[in-house]
C-alpha cells in the first residue's frame, strides 16, 4: 500500500471513525503533530510513527476507541491516555531521548519502553499514573543502553504487571529501572 506522511508543523489529526492502514504501510507525522484518537478504530497494519525532537514533541491523545496494531513513540513524543480510554492499544516508546506518559493504562493496553542498539530510552510518567494493563521495559538484542521510567512527583500505582524483558547478548549489563515511587497493589 501507499505510505502516508502527515508533513509540516503543528498539524492536528482527529479520528472518531475508522482508519485502516494496510500491512507494510508506513504512517509518519510532522513536527509537533497532535493525534486525537477519540473513538472508533485506528487499525495499524504497518507502522505508525509519532516523533518529537528539539523543535518540540508530538502528542498522541488516546481518548477512546481501539488501536489494533502498534503506535511507535519516538524522541520526545508524549502520550496522554484519557479517562474514557479503555480500548485495546499498544504504544512502544523507542529511539532515544525522553518521552512522556500520563493517564490510566487500561487492562487491554500495553506500554513498552524499548532501548535499541544505538540509544537508551527514558519516559517520564506524570504524577499518579495508574497501571491496570502491562508496562514492559525491554532492550533490543545487542543493545547496551538503559531503559528507565522516571517519576518526578507522585507515585506509579501498579495494579497489574510491570515486566523487564531480556534483550539477549548484553542483557546482564543493560539497566532497566524505575526512578521514583511505585505502589504495588
Amino acid at each position: 500500500g501507499d505510505d502516508l506522511a502527515i508533513t509540516g508543523t503543528d498539524n492536528v489529526f482527529t479520528n472518531n471513525g475508522i482508519v485502516t492502514s494496510a500491512a507494510g504501510t508506513n504512517i509518519t507525522t510532522g513536527l509537533r503533530t497532535v493525534v486525537n484518537q477519540n473513538g472508533g478504530e485506528l487499525s495499524v497494519g504497518g507502522t505508525f510513527v509519532l516523533g518529537g525532537g528539539f523543535g518540540g514533541p508530538s502528542t498522541f491523545n488516546f481518548n477512546g476507541g481501539t488501536i489494533p496494531g502498534e503506535i511507535s513513540m519516538t524522541g520526545t513524543s508524549r502520550l496522554n491516555i484519557g479517562a474514557n480510554s479503555t480500548g485495546r492499544a499498544r504504544f512502544v516508546f523507542t529511539n532515544g531521548s525522553q518521552g512522556f506518559l500520563s493517564g490510566t493504562i487500561a487492562a487491554d493496553q500495553e506500554i513498552v519502553l524499548r532501548a535499541l542498539g544505538t540509544s537508551s530510552r527514558q519516559v517520564d510518567f506524570a504524577s499518579n499514573v495508574v497501571n491496570n494493563g502491562l508496562i514492559s521495559l525491554e532492550s533490543e538484542a545487542g543493545s547496551i543502553h538503559a531503559v528507565e521510567i522516571g517519576i518526578a512527583t507522585g507515585t506509579l500505582i501498579n495494579n497489574n504487571l510491570i515486566e523487564m524483558t531480556n534483550g539477549g547478548l548484553y542483557d546482564a549489563i543493560v539497566r532497566r529501572s524505575i526512578r521514583g515511587s511505585i505502589k504495588n497493589i
